[in-house]
This record gives C-alpha cells, structure tokens and sequence, in this order.
C-alpha cells in the first residue's frame, strides 16, 4: 500500500531571450510504488498555472524528466515553472502554488 504522493522539483533551464529552452525536473517517491509520470506547468507573473503541453510538452513518463519549453507566441515576461508528479498507485502530488 502506498498511501502518499510523489514529489517533483522543476529546476528552470538558463534564461535566455533565444527559445526553446530545456527545463528538467527531479521526481522522487521515496520508499512508495514509484513515480509514474512528471507534469510540468508555468505561468508569467503573477498569472495562473498552465499545463505545458505544447509540441514538447505533455507528461513526462520516465527519467531525466525534461521538456523543450516553447513560451506561448507573443507572450513576453519572466516565466515561471513547476512540476507535479504521479505515482504507480495513483497518488497525485499537490497542484502548484508556487514556483520552484
């Protein structure tokens, strides 16, 4: 039985003006059924969390978890990121609610 969520930690590429850029994330689920898959989500500012599921992104399924991130075109600012992550036995790491 595995009765608590995984946790992930997206780490942010170097920021640059030049696009896409790689941000990875670790995962770990400690002594639980295993990390099934990595979401990673971002925002601009104060705005809310989105889902990154553009032409690389959608859910990471095995290690090093790791997306080319393309912003929104036309989307200018400071972005920020996290990631949330799944175990085997469905437990669900908490949404985001701040950056990591």
């Amino acid at each position: 039985m595995d009765p608590a969520p995984p946790s992930a930690v997206a780490v942010d590429g170097v920021a640059s003006s030049e696009v896409p850029w790689l941000v990875s994330a670790t995962a770990d689920d400690g002594s639980g059924s295993g990390v099934e898959r990595v979401q990673l989500y971002y925002r601009i500012g104060a705005t809310g969390w989105t889902q990154y599921t553009g032409a690389y992104g959608g859910d990471d399924t095995s290690s090093p978890y790791a997306w080319t991130f393309v912003p929104p075109q036309g989307v200018e600012g400071l972005y920020e990121f996290c990631a949330v992550a799944k175990d085997w036995a469905g437990n669900w790491e908490a949404p985001c609610t701040a950056a990591e």
